[in-house]
């Protein structure tokens, strides 16, 4: 991987090559996201780092004859976690915290294995109707209109209708659908 840096010489020309290819070759939500990890060093060091390479090539895809249908459906909704939680800085990583969060409160409530699993890939997948809400909505930092507002209550409609489509997640549709509805019917 330091052959590689150096070889296209270092830091600064990935990101002069992302910021000349945003919009065309790269997708320009994906190189913001790199730019702004390009400013810690961590991120830095990490593809530099002598064991990157292993880390990288460890990361490869999984095949059926790797495992189980199982591994591969939470490889499935921890790749859709990590696709929708990228498409914005705020959202970095929310659906894994999510996942987290939701599991600790299964095994407190007593929630078996298999619970438990159907319970934390829902809460992996949950914000997946976001794909369909615009970039710019999402990204808004003053106040939404009525209109951007209700945009943004449709997601777990959309992620209710989109999980229902594919065969191995529809079991998990209702619940990710209904990840804003509070006990006494005050969600959305």
């Amino acid at each position: 991987m330091r052959e590689f840096t150096h070889h296209a010489a270092g830091r600064s020309a990935a990101q002069v090559l992302a910021r000349e290819k945003r919009g065309t070759r790269f997708d320009p939500d994906v190189v913001g996201v790199f730019l702004t990890l390009a400013q810690c060093p961590d991120f830095w060091y990490a593809l530099e780092h002598e064991h990157a390479e292993a880390a990288i090539l460890a990361m490869k895809p999984f095949t059926s004859a790797e495992g189980t249908r199982e591994a591969q459906v939470d490889q499935v909704c921890e790749g859709i976690a990590d696709l929708v939680d990228v498409k914005t800085r705020q959202t970095w990583n929310h659906s894994r915290g999510v996942a987290e969060v939701a599991l600790a409160i299964g095994q407190v409530l007593g929630l078996g294995p298999v619970e438990q699993t159907k319970l934390r890939r829902a809460a992996l997948v949950h914000d997946v109707g976001k794909v369909a809400i615009p970039y710019g909505i999402l990204v808004k930092t003053n106040n939404l209109s009525p209109s951007e507002q209700e945009i943004v209550r449709l997601h777990p409609y959309y992620t209710e209708r989109l999980l229902e489509r594919v065969v191995p997640l529809r079991e998990l549709a209702k619940d990710a659908g209904a990840h804003h509805e509070w006990v006494n019917g005050q969600g959305y």
